[in-house]
């Protein structure tokens, strides 16, 4: 998802209770509810503030909270982007794996045929692990797809929200 939000580390904000009443926090993902609001189909405005220097304390930002930070905004990709497709994510690096055992197939076999290599090699093991664990990544993301329309469907809820509008 693109946005064109520019400043998620700033605390004030406001929201409309309509926006806030469909996203779900859990763990640290405050600092995200902007790129869930605009997931979710929200118009998010921003307006400049002025930030003043700290004066007194210390700040416990540190190199913990950062990987939590990159950790959340993993998880924040996620459901913006796969919440509903989760095949796609899966499809593509499954393929991803498919692919780079194919490029080494190619290469045991040109070495073995052209260059006097031994075909039974450990890259050729590799190459084999590469073609399963791409497999079974494409069949996890079927998975996975069967389980959020289960969920969908189970629970009554929508993929998508429509705004009431009244006329």
């Amino acid at each position: 998802m693109n946005s064109q939000i520019h400043d998620l580390g700033c605390s004030l904000r406001l929201y409309k209770k309509s926006v806030i009443s469909h996203i779900q926090l859990y763990g640290e993902m405050h600092r995200f509810i902007p790129i869930l609001a605009a997931a979710n189909g929200a118009t998010i405005i921003e307006t400049e503030v002025t930030h003043h220097p700290r004066t007194k304390g210390k700040s416990k930002y540190g190199l913990t909270r950062t990987f939590k930070v990159i950790l959340d905004l993993l998880t924040v990709k996620l459901l913006t982007g796969f919440q509903t497709k989760p095949s796609y994510l899966f499809g593509m690096s499954g393929f991803g794996f498919i692919f780079i055992s194919f490029l080494i197939a190619v290469f045991v076999t040109i070495r073995a045929l052209f260059l006097g290599g031994a075909l039974i090699s450990p890259l050729f093991s590799i190459g084999v692990i590469f073609f399963t664990f791409g497999i079974l990544t494409i069949f996890m993301g079927l998975l996975a797809e069967i389980q959020v329309r289960t969920w969908y469907e189970s629970s009554g809820k929508k993929s998508y929200i429509i705004k009431n509008v009244k006329e």
